[in-house]
């Protein structure tokens, strides 16, 4: 059975992110922030976010503005976005 605790995050960076910790047994809609009751509980989890996104090559993160401005820079370099 998968741990019913899960990690929100709202930023593209995971390191500026407002983290946040939830019990999605008692909890489904993610109205109780758990995160400051158990925070060992969160470290743990965010500690384990970053080895896995460094293990499968997720950094750097980028943001939807990001994949915008290179393809702007593109475009304008005279190189067709992909469609």
């Amino acid at each position: 059975m998968p741990n019913p605790l899960f990690v929100g995050s709202g930023a593209a960076t995971a390191g500026t992110a407002t983290w946040r910790l939830y019990n999605l047994n008692d909890d489904p809609t993610e109205r109780i922030d758990l995160s400051k009751r158990y925070p060992a509980r969160l470290a743990a989890l965010q500690a384990l976010f970053e080895q896995e996104a460094h293990d499968h090559n997720l950094y750097p993160l980028i943001t939807w503005e990001d994949v915008q401005s290179r393809i702007q820079g593109a475009v304008g370099a005279g190189h067709s976005p992909a469609r």
